[in-house]
């Protein structure tokens, strides 16, 4: 959990990255990173969600070895279930948040800038996500949530 000064290091840090990109290749394939940055600069918190596993983890290593001749994509398979495991552990975080009464953002742009990240972190382990957290403005409070797509319209049944 960031906050104060480190979360500024590190905002700053992405920002810093994402403008060089932006520069390089133009804002067109910058996609939402730049309003996200901003986002996490503004909220108090931001929590760096990692995978401690990833797909360097012995214990993965381990598992591939005992399962791969009934799933040959044993490797795959085994980070899928890690990675989905971190992605619910994200979902209980923001539905906490929801009920504290603060509002979350899940973020993929730290895609963006993984290198930087990492290294800033001097961490082996793999960047999941990020969520910024704080309370919503007065005038969010009250907006009513934009249009959301059917469950007919997401969902295909077979």
């Amino acid at each position: 959990m960031l906050t104060g000064h480190e979360k500024d290091a590190v905002t700053d840090l992405m920002d810093e990255a994402l403008q060089g990109l932006a520069e390089k290749h133009g804002n067109a394939v910058m996609g939402s990173s730049l309003n996200t940055c901003g986002v996490m600069k503004n909220a108090p918190v931001l929590v760096l969600v990692w995978n401690k596993g990833g797909l360097t983890a012995p214990r993965l290593q381990e598992m591939v070895s005992r399962v791969s001749e009934i799933f040959p994509d044993s490797e795959k398979l085994l980070h899928m279930v890690d990675v989905q495991g971190v992605a619910a552990a994200i979902q209980n975080m923001l539905l906490m948040a929801h009920v504290m009464g603060l509002g979350s953002l899940w973020i993929n742009d730290v895609y963006y800038v993984l290198d930087e990240l990492t290294g800033y972190f001097d961490n082996s382990w793999e960047l999941v996500a990020a969520v910024s957290f704080g309370y919503p403005a007065e005038s969010e409070k009250h907006k009513s949530p934009p249009p959301k797509l059917t469950v007919d319209e997401v969902t295909e049944f077979r």
